[in-house]
């Protein structure tokens, strides 16, 4: 949440990834950029793959069709209200002792 915040403030930051139009939910246009420049500022990841997975452990869903097609949401996730992002909880994975 703080991450797309800050990038909605960095001038060309909305060009890499940003919240959807409603604020249910964020996409990121510019995935390459995005990995290599903005996921080591805010997480202990550097590939893509492995920020999607932790999309799908924290169960956010990928929209498959419509104008927002790629996008990424969560009934938790609103641009709105980021102290609802404090109640979302990650999927434990059987043989995960880090979950």
């Amino acid at each position: 949440h703080e991450m797309l915040s800050d990038l909605q403030k960095q001038e060309g930051g909305e060009e890499i990834a940003s919240f959807l139009p409603n604020g249910n939910g964020f996409v990121i246009l510019k995935p390459k950029i995005f990995a290599e420049t903005i996921m080591p500022k805010y997480f202990r990841m550097n590939h893509f793959s492995s920020f999607q997975r932790q999309l799908n452990l924290y169960e956010f869903q990928r929209i498959k069709e419509g104008p927002d097609r790629g996008a990424y949401q969560h009934e938790l996730f609103v641009q709105s209200k980021p102290e609802l992002c404090k109640s979302m909880k990650r999927v434990k994975i059987k043989g995960d002792k880090t979950s």
